[in-house]
């Protein structure tokens, strides 16, 4: 028998997750978007510069400028009237994360003292951080984010770039402050577009040894506009969503094309709008932060099945405790917990369990006690397989645009 281990709390089918991309973002033409988002109960992650930039974003250091940043416009954390919009945002339950510390290059100390700046405003590290464009201090990014090598001779001989934030001796270098502060990563891909993220990637989020120092990586579908964002979770795109009980991680931007600016003041856009409302509608979807749905899926991977004799036991090897766990059978089976607690499927074999505390067990057992199978939420530790799965999606979706090269 096969017991599948739902990603989602009780009650939910299917999720879908927004990271805001902070480029262009001020408070004037993104307030409109997070008052809807908060109206409907749907959270986002946005993030945040901590600095004005002192550089330009360049991807080789004898190209660097002392000089503004090539995006116009967008707020940072050092103008008072957008912190108070970002602080008000963050008690409202959305998650406030990193996009790099400025839009331009940083040095090792710079970028320390803009996740420490952010600590100390917030009261924790950033949970995420999301490169910005070339940014140097990028890490593993152009030609190190790649294993196949036809892509990354293509990449160097493209943009020939020279990011440094993993090598220890640039003086861009964080990789080490990296891993110790923030728990996931954007992978440098902008191309998914597939509506189940996880059709993409279903180890994510995933730890790449190859690339030691990020904990944890996640990739996201594209986006990136209101145009792209309304096209991806289109009704039907949605409904297949649904279906397939999928996951997407939205990569966009909410400052571009969300809101209409007319006589001083900011609109929505009417498509986004409906995008917003058919979401709100749909009961079984789970609409959480972006950390607050990686987080959940990390601790399902910690779920082990174990043998004793004829006996088997579904072990939390975590710590922490998983909370209203969903287990689904092709037909009717109990569970005990260690305080004897029993739990019974329903008819159509679904086991609801409120708690399932770190480092401990549930009994499984079915009538005739048959053999278990459990699947869960896949791997930790990426394959090389399903690495370079990743890397041909994200260059055949750029070749099907006739777009250059993502960096």
């Amino acid at each position: 028998m096969l017991i599948r281990i739902s990603l989602f709390p009780k009650g939910k089918n299917f999720a879908v997750s927004f990271v805001d991309d902070t480029d262009f973002s001020t408070k004037a033409n993104t307030k409109p978007v997070y008052d809807l988002l908060y109206e409907k109960r749907l959270r986002a992650t946005k993030t945040v510069w901590v600095f004005r930039n002192q550089r330009s974003s360049s991807f080789r250091p004898e190209i660097e400028k002392t000089a503004p940043s090539i995006i116009s416009g967008g707020s940072t954390l050092q103008d008072p009237e957008y912190l108070d919009f970002v602080e008000n945002l963050k008690s409202k339950g959305f998650e406030i994360a990193l996009h790099g510390v400025s839009a331009g290059n940083n040095l090792r100390d710079e970028t320390i003292r803009g996740i420490d700046a952010f600590r100390n405003i917030f009261g924790e590290y950033p949970k995420i951080n999301v490169f910005h464009q070339t940014n140097i201090e990028n890490l593993y990014a152009g030609s190190a984010k790649l294993d196949i090598f036809i892509l990354k001779l293509l990449e160097r001989i493209v943009h020939n770039s020279d990011y440094q934030g993993h090598k220890c001796a640039s003086p861009y270098f964080w990789g080490d402050y990296a891993r110790e502060t923030i728990k996931y990563m954007r992978l440098p891909f902008h191309s998914v577009k597939n509506v189940n993220t996880l059709r993409v990637n279903p180890d994510m989020p995933f730890h790449d040894r190859k690339r030691p120092y990020v904990n944890y990586w996640f990739l996201g579908s594209d986006g990136s506009n209101c145009m792209t964002f309304c096209k991806l979770l289109r009704k039907e795109n949605v409904d297949k969503l649904q279906k397939e009980r999928g996951i997407c991680v939205v990569y966009t931007h909410f400052a571009k094309g969300f809101t209409h600016r007319a006589e001083g003041t900011y609109s929505l856009d009417p498509n986004f709008s409906a995008v917003v409302n058919d979401l709100a509608e749909r009961q079984d979807g789970w609409y959480p932060t972006t950390s607050e749905l990686l987080d959940r899926i990390l601790s399902l991977k910690m779920l082990a099945l174990i043998k004793k004799d004829h006996t088997f036991y579904l072990h939390n090897t975590g710590n922490t405790d998983i909370y209203s766990l969903q287990l689904m059978g092709e037909r009717s089976f109990m569970a005990k917990d260690e305080n004897l607690n029993v739990y019974n499927s329903s008819a159509d074999g679904i086991l609801k369990i409120p708690r399932i505390m770190a480092n401990s067990s549930l009994l499984l057992a079915t009538p005739k006690r048959t053999a278990l199978k459990v699947r869960g939420a896949g791997r930790i530790e990426i394959s090389q397989l399903s690495r370079m799965k990743i890397e041909l999606s994200n260059y055949i979706g750029l070749i099907r645009e006739r777009l250059p090269i993502d960096y």
